[in-house]
């Protein structure tokens, strides 16, 4: 697949072998026996045109990536709504086994490209302190960055559920965080801005921020740069959570052909 070939040679040439190995060998000295590097990003083939890192399922053709979590929590304030077991947990809806470092290389794999948009631009002068600052301003947007992420699972009668990440997502103010509005109403795609906290690292608890909901460059996914969703915490719905301890799959896609199909 032309897909791979043109992934691996990125990959061994300039993003994470070379470029980290001194980092991942590092990591492997505190951590023991811990993997090396190649292996925890080591694809295998299920089938023509669908492969595995790990515990990570990736179309070749749909550029979709599953992966299986777990809920952690359904109610307070929510700061990465999907991170390792061993990562920043408290503020976390889901949480996986899989590692970081095999979800952006997932993501890699299946052609999403990295882009600094969720993060503002420095300003271009300097502010006079006790002037207001200007308006954000942001890199161009990047369609190939944005990824619809939603959230499959089995009720216990059996029944098959099916939620974008955005609907459990409230947003509020801190005076008054338990009325929340929709995120959903607000964006429908998070931005795949890449973890350099991440890459290469074998130390599995060193942060663990897969999506979070605010701007952060130790996270893989982060939010539109929305002004208003910026400027408010992000709070759990409750009632949209399966129980704490439900098996779910969290499904990345190209955000485009997520709205397609929620919007014909």
């Amino acid at each position: 697949m032309r897909i791979f070939s043109t992934f691996s040679v990125a990959l061994a040439t300039c993003l994470v072998l070379p470029a980290l190995r001194a980092q991942a060998e590092d990591a492997a000295a505190d951590t023991g026996n811990a993997p090396p590097l190649k292996d925890l990003i080591a694809v295998t083939t299920i089938e023509p045109g669908r492969y595995k890192i790990g515990a990570i399922e990736i179309d070749a053709k749909t550029r979709e990536i599953v992966f299986p979590a777990t809920v952690n929590m359904r109610e307070g304030l929510i700061e990465f709504p999907i991170t390792h077991v061993k990562g920043r947990v408290h503020e976390a809806i889901f949480t996986t086994e899989v590692l970081p470092i095999q979800i952006q290389t997932a993501l890699l794999l299946a052609n999403y490209e990295m882009s600094g948009e969720a993060f503002p631009l420095p300003l271009e002068k300097e502010v006079p302190l006790g002037e207001p600052l200007p308006p954000m301003k942001f890199p161009p947007t990047n369609p190939e960055s944005h990824v619809a992420v939603s959230i499959s699972w089995k009720d216990k009668e059996g029944e098959d559920h099916t939620a974008r990440l955005e609907s459990i997502l409230g947003f509020g103010d801190l005076q008054n965080p338990e009325t929340p509005v929709d995120y959903a109403d607000q964006s429908s795609y998070w931005i795949f801005t890449g973890s350099n906290e991440e890459m290469g690292a074998q130390v599995f608890d060193l942060g663990g921020a897969m999506v979070g909901t605010r701007l952060d460059k130790g996270c893989i996914l982060n939010p539109e740069p929305n002004q208003v969703i910026l400027e408010n915490v992000w709070l759990a719905k409750t009632d949209a959570i399966p129980e704490i301890g439900t098996s779910v799959k969290v499904h990345f896609e190209p955000a485009s052909i997520k709205t397609k199909k929620q919007n014909p």
